[in-house]
């Protein structure tokens, strides 16, 4: 078994798994958020990345089966031959906002991860409604914080865990949001935003 991931083995899998356009974005922005906050805070940003690339890579094998949500991630890791647990934790604790899940959020980054990806979902509705752009080039952190205030906007995205993530990282709102803006800012073209 493989104890170590390269980015590139991770891009991989992720290709393998991830046929839809929408899936591979949000895997994709998800990954280069959590590359930023990670900087921000001083983490392991090749890590962080890696985590947020492949935290929903069995989204296409369970369908609507979010019960099996994190965990069959874990099994298409380990039959593609990884036994990563610092991987795998934050992977399946990430799905503790979903109703069914029994698992629990206890570390920095499973927080983080739980909020950068519902954050990542939010910035991605209010670049689609934003106009004329409909692009993220030029947003502020005011105009999403209005949007997540607004619970009928993108009334999927979990809010609680996106103000979790923030408390964990000690980080003042606006600046946490304004660090991912400007990441997935960077890469806009190739994550369709």
């Amino acid at each position: 078994m493989k104890t170590t991931i390269t980015y590139a083995n991770a891009q991989a899998l992720l290709a393998k798994y991830i046929k839809g356009t929408a899936m591979r974005n949000h895997s994709q922005g998800t990954a280069i958020a959590m590359r930023a906050i990670a900087c921000s805070l001083g983490q392991d940003e090749e890590h962080w990345d890696i985590v947020g690339l492949l935290h929903d890579l069995d989204m296409e094998v369970i369908g609507t089966d979010l019960s099996q949500h994190g965990v069959r991630t874990v099994e298409i890791l380990r039959k593609e031959g990884y036994d990563i647990p610092d991987l795998f934790t934050p992977v399946i604790a990430h799905t503790e906002v979903l109703a069914c899940s029994p698992y629990r959020r206890e570390t920095t980054l499973d927080y983080i991860l739980s909020g950068v990806e519902n954050l990542v979902g939010l910035i991605a509705a209010y670049v689609a409604m934003r106009q004329p752009t409909r692009t993220i080039i030029g947003a502020e952190a005011k105009s999403v914080v209005k949007k997540m205030k607004d619970k009928s906007f993108a009334n999927n995205v979990n809010r609680e865990a996106i103000s979790d993530a923030i408390e964990r990282s000690g980080m003042e709102r606006a600046d946490f949001i304004q660090v991912v803006i400007d990441a997935l800012s960077e890469h806009a073209k190739e994550i369709g935003m």
